[in-house]
């Protein structure tokens, strides 16, 4: 049976994302390595990074936030 991800809300996903700019930031990693780790293009990675309240985040990208 296949499974159907669900997508994170808003809130949770912005504040996830806003964390993980924050802390990426912080530790000076560069932002190809910052793509890479979330496993997404770059229009999205800097779609994510201009408006994070609109991002809707699949279970993966959560964990990988985690």
């Amino acid at each position: 049976m296949a499974r159907i991800a669900q997508a994170t809300p808003n809130s949770t996903a912005g504040a996830g994302l806003r964390t993980f700019f924050r802390i990426m930031e912080e530790w000076g990693v560069p932002e190809p390595t910052r793509i890479k780790l979330l496993a997404v293009p770059r229009t999205t990675y800097y779609r994510w990074k201009r408006d994070p309240s609109q991002a809707r985040l699949s279970q993966d990208t959560v964990e990988r936030l985690s």
